[in-house]
């Protein structure tokens, strides 16, 4: 009984410790937001969960979608911090732009992972495509602002 006793407080502490994680939040799980300059790589990134609170920081494990100039890379599942709500450099984008702009980037990925490594005569159509997505992926951005 005394375990018991001792794994319910600790579900309880938890499940409080949890509440108290969600009232202070201002970011919320698959929130999303953009950085996007131009001649730059665009990111896109997703917040996957907030794993703890302190003052005004939140600390969240967030997914990245990187469009650089002749690449997409994708990193999931990293620490990152927000202050006050805002991670720096970076703005809300609404979910269905996200949605929309992720599609894409998956799509090309695929199209990527057959295209040789550092093949500097890697083949013409997936150099338009991936040019053409890009160009899609900059006006998802400039219409979601």
């Amino acid at each position: 009984p005394t375990l018991i006793n001792w794994m319910t407080k600790i579900c309880l502490h938890l499940i409080l410790h949890q509440k108290i994680l969600n009232q202070n939040c201002k970011m919320k799980h698959l929130d999303t937001f953009v950085q996007y300059k131009p001649r730059h790589t665009i990111i896109f990134m997703e917040v996957l969960e907030v794993t703890d609170t302190i003052d005004t920081k939140e600390i969240c494990n967030v997914s990245w979608y990187m469009v650089c100039k002749d690449e997409i890379i994708i990193q999931s599942d990293f620490p990152m911090c927000a202050t006050d709500g805002e991670f720096v450099n970076f703005v809300p984008i609404p979910r269905h732009s996200f949605l929309e702009a992720r599609h894409l980037i998956k799509k090309i990925r695929k199209e990527q992972m057959f295209v040789p490594k550092n093949d500097k005569t890697a083949p013409s159509e997936f150099k338009q495509a991936y040019r053409k997505a890009r160009r899609k992926i900059i006006q998802i951005i400039k219409k979601a602002q």
